[in-house]
């Protein structure tokens, strides 16, 4: 009995220095003791924690955003220049604008009219295979029908014609496999005493079967410009798209229009045709010396191959005057 009453009081006694003792002790020594410690809402460490954690949302935020940009900006790039480089964005193109056309720098050959200033009448010698008459039939009309109006066009169909065998005062337009030239486009003109006699346009079906639409409308809407004497607008494959097929391009999408700057060349170069005037086209009464025709053939097998023109323009004088030119959509080998 008195060891059971020993006990019995002891344990009320026990319980209460416990307590006691825990009302006394530290948090850490709490939990020494098995106590989990219990953190209020605003207390410094939970505060700490919050704000370690707001760090860490932010570096990831900041990464992610990062990664987007430049994969937007590396998809632009490549969806407007052809390659996936976004500093093509602050690389100034290298082209004159329209204000700024000095005629007497512009590199250019005309064609000779009956009345200066007053337009260009041409006849189009249609010499494509079916698969390339609409572009013609649709680029033909683009040009025909500009504004400003500096040119009166006529389009003829011919018979198919690959050799592209010049017409005398006509802009003739053909195409055919011409193997691994380097070029997609050409045009050859005859020129004498600055005005063009005759012109050839060829589209080069070894390089173009391989390409989309886009590329085949800019390369017609690109060699029949030269057709009427225009030049390049520009000749970095490589920086930001002017809007005009005479500027060389690897997104032809954006290069598709003939474009206002080459228009305002056409009428510095022409004129405009009068609005009351008869588009009635005559033919020419000149002729070409047969020597000169047969050194023009001469000239153009050896500007058309590989080592021939790799400059992308190119002029060849054959005598009596008479020098050929040579337009090329080379192909960006870069």
């Amino acid at each position: 009995d008195t060891v059971k009453q020993v006990a019995s009081d002891s344990i009320p006694m026990e319980r209460t220095r416990t307590l006691d003792t825990i009302e006394t002790l530290g948090h850490d020594d709490i939990e020494s003791f098995g106590y989990e410690k219990k953190k209020r809402p605003n207390s410094p460490a939970l505060k700490k924690k919050k704000r370690c954690c707001d760090k860490w949302t932010c570096l990831l935020l900041i990464v992610i955003l990062v990664c987007c940009l430049v994969a937007g900006s590396i998809g632009a790039a490549l969806f407007i220049f052809g390659e996936p480089n976004p500093l093509l964005f602050f690389k100034d193109t290298k082209a004159v604008e329209i204000g700024d056309i000095d005629m007497s720098t512009y590199k250019y050959d005309r064609w000779e009219t009956k009345i200066e200033h007053s337009g260009l009448e041409l006849y189009i010698e249609n010499a494509l295979d079916d698969k390339w008459s609409p572009y013609l039939e649709e680029y033909e009309a683009l040009y025909d029908e500009a504004e400003p109006n500096s040119l009166s066009l006529r389009l003829w169909r011919v018979q198919q014609d690959s050799e592209c065998t010049p017409s005398l005062g006509r802009l003739k337009v053909c195409n055919g496999n011409y193997g691994d030239t380097g070029w997609e486009g050409i045009n050859l003109s005859l020129v004498n005493e600055g005005y063009i006699k005759w012109s050839t346009s060829k589209m080069n079906d070894y390089f173009l079967d391989k390409q989309d639409e886009d590329r085949k409308k800019y390369t017609m809407c690109h060699e029949l410009g030269h057709g009427f004497g225009l030049s390049h607008s520009d000749e970095d494959y490589h920086n930001r798209n002017r809007g005009d097929c005479m500027d060389y391009t690897n997104s032809p999408e954006g290069n598709l229009l003939p474009g206002k700057f080459n228009h305002e060349v056409l009428k510095r170069i022409y004129g405009t045709i009068p609005p009351k005037r008869s588009r009635d086209l005559q033919e020419s009464n000149e002729s070409v010396p047969d020597e000169i025709v047969d050194r023009f053939f001469e000239a153009e097998l050896e500007m058309m191959s590989p080592e021939g023109c790799t400059d992308g323009e190119c002029i060849k004088e054959i005598g009596k005057g008479y020098y050929v030119v040579a337009h090329m959509l080379l192909i960006d080998r870069n």
